[in-house]
């Protein structure tokens, strides 16, 4: 039986990772750069730091450099999170 997992408590995963402390306005569509520690020069280190954060330890994410190379924004780095555990056998649901 698949695991189960909701869209939003992936959303809510990544943005604890972005904004531990909750106080910032996250935007769809901001450059993904403006939210990851070191900016956007830190892209490509940025998968293994999503993949040893706390947040998502536990589930095994399992992103690497080619998985996040083409991302932009907030929301596509949120798509390729999903896609990777969709992908690692999970259901992902609205």
């Amino acid at each position: 039986m698949a695991q189960i997992m909701n869209a939003q408590t992936i959303v809510s995963l990544f943005r604890n990772v972005i904004d531990p402390a909750g106080t910032r306005h996250i935007e769809w569509k901001k450059p993904i750069g403006y939210y990851v520690p070191g900016g956007a020069g830190a892209l490509p280190a940025f998968a293994d730091y999503l993949n040893k954060s706390p947040q998502f330890r536990g589930y095994h994410l399992a992103l690497d450099e080619a998985d996040i190379q083409s991302v932009k924004s907030v929301e596509d780095m949120v798509r390729v999170i999903i896609g990777s555990f969709e992908e690692h056998g999970w259901t992902v649901i609205a």
